[in-house]
């Protein structure tokens, strides 16, 4: 199963042709017989269908309406309150997508996603209170269903030159940029997935992406009675095949033991690293 959102935050003009094309790319790499999905975080609400028809999910992609002069996520945005419509969305997908089996997957493409409590905070910025549930409560809802997260920013690199001319990503400062593409980083860590930042040609990782969750490992296990107080714990996975990298949950949360808290992991071959010992260990989270 495999989700594709298109998030309000999508900016106008070249990044929107860029994001028809990451998904385009993605339906041209489903599996045989495999369901998908075009999903837009606007209107609130807006319905969607997993279908396995190509056609449809092509026609899906170039009729959905995307791409907006400014990327908020703030109190004065009126289309999507504090980017709290974006967090709902995911949450909503991961928790139709909990009991099923088999791979899911959910490509991000959008600017920045409101997951930071200290992103909005400060005169003018009154979101915290508001992002921090919805944040909480995504990613809870991520964890219980195994849902990959690969984030896709289709605005490229950002140059001086064009917040100048006021083209491609200029509705962003550059300090707002490097905070929108943290956000996103902290996104595809925390849901067992990466970041595809920066980059002209964001299309052409796709076909990676996508083959990387073909092939993955679930490891289970019974948390110990006297491990302390519940809550979130972290969870840090190591293999001893030199030069791996390993890409896997962050953690889990006890008190919801036996609804999806298996851990995905991926051994993803790499170039041999200056002084690597035999292990190699999670990404951040």
């Amino acid at each position: 199963m495999t989700a594709i959102l298109l998030d309000h935050t999508i900016e106008r003009g070249w990044p929107v042709a860029a994001a028809r094309r990451i998904a385009l790319g993605a339906v041209d790499e489903l599996q045989a017989q495999e369901r998908a999905a075009v999903i837009s975080t606007l209107p609130p609400g807006r319905s969607y269908q997993f279908t396995t028809d190509r056609e449809t999910l092509r026609d899906a992609i170039a009729t959905t309406p995307i791409g907006s002069w400014q990327v908020k996520n703030s109190m004065e945005d009126s289309q999507c309150l504090c980017g709290v419509c974006t967090l709902d969305t995911i949450r909503n997908v991961a928790a139709a997508l909990q009991h099923l089996p088999n791979r899911k997957v959910l490509l991000f493409v959008g600017s920045t996603i409101e997951v930071s409590s200290t992103s909005r905070t400060g005169p003018g910025h009154d979101c915290a209170m508001r992002t921090q549930r919805a944040t909480d409560e995504m990613f809870a809802a991520i964890r219980r269903a195994n849902l990959v997260i690969h984030a896709i920013d289709p605005g490229g690199t950002r140059t001086p030159a064009a917040y100048a001319a006021g083209t491609r990503g200029a509705s962003l400062t550059p300090q707002g940029a490097s905070a929108a593409l943290a956000n996103l980083q902290i996104l595809a860590d925390r849901a067992g997935g990466r970041a595809v930042l920066s980059d002209n040609r964001p299309e052409l990782a796709v076909p990676d992406l996508l083959t990387e969750s073909d092939t993955y490992y679930l490891v289970g296990f019974y948390p110990s009675a006297d491990e302390g107080p519940r809550g979130f714990r972290p969870v840090d996975v190591q293999v001893r095949r030199s030069g791996a990298r390993v890409i896997t949950r962050c953690g889990y949360d006890p008190s919801r033991v036996g609804v999806g808290n298996t851990a995905r992991t991926g051994e993803e071959p790499a170039g041999p690293a200056a002084g690597t010992s035999g292990t190699a260990s999670t990404s951040k989270c």
